[in-house]
């Protein structure tokens, strides 16, 4: 009788899980395998963001990437056109209002993407210019309730001032008990 009853659990849990798995798949929907086998430029993806077309943007370690649902575009460093991304690996996006995006990269700074001309404008650090980017690696992009776009780097947090494109510094104070307690912001 105890096999009996054991049994009849088994099978219970057996249709609860088949059960939880299908409504699982009913609420969340089905998931497809996408790398570079479809377009992809790389597997080894930073971020990934939706635009209000519906287009999704994927940050990767060898460019970025606009995927419509069926082909993907890849946007990479091409040395001999200052128009395009400053470098490769794409760590951060930010999609404004229009729907241009801010792209944070590993070397190359911070990135502007104007969808409407399809160039990017870079903002780098620059040695002994205390007013530029405060390091070359972005690792993070936002902007705030105020309309402010900060970004954070492996040395600092910048806050843009986007009309003459300079940026004001906040970096780690051992003295300053309300300052950064680390260089690297996420």
């Amino acid at each position: 009788m105890l096999e009996m009853a054991s049994f009849k659990w088994h099978v219970l849990l057996v249709l609860f899980l088949l059960s939880a798995s299908s409504s699982f798949a009913y609420e969340y929907g089905n998931f497809s395998r996408f790398s570079t086998k479809n377009g992809l430029s790389s597997n080894i993806v930073e971020q990934i963001v939706k635009d209000k077309d519906g287009f999704l943007w994927i940050a990767t370690s060898k460019g970025l990437n606009r995927y419509d649902g069926t082909n993907c575009i890849q946007f990479k460093h091409d040395p001999n056109n200052p128009n395009s991304i400053s470098a490769d690996y794409v760590r951060a996006l930010f999609i404004e209002e229009n729907d241009n995006i801010w792209v944070g990269t590993k070397g190359g700074g911070l990135n502007y993407f104007e969808r409407s001309t399809g160039k990017f404008t870079s903002f780098r650090h620059v040695d002994n210019s205390p007013s530029s980017l405060s390091n070359n690696e972005v690792l993070s992009v936002f902007r705030d309730s105020k309309s402010r776009l900060w970004v954070g780097t492996e040395n600092g947090l910048n806050l843009m001032n986007e009309i003459d494109g300079t940026f004001k510094v906040f970096l780690p104070d051992a003295t300053n008990a309300v300052a950064l307690p680390s260089k690297a912001v996420l």
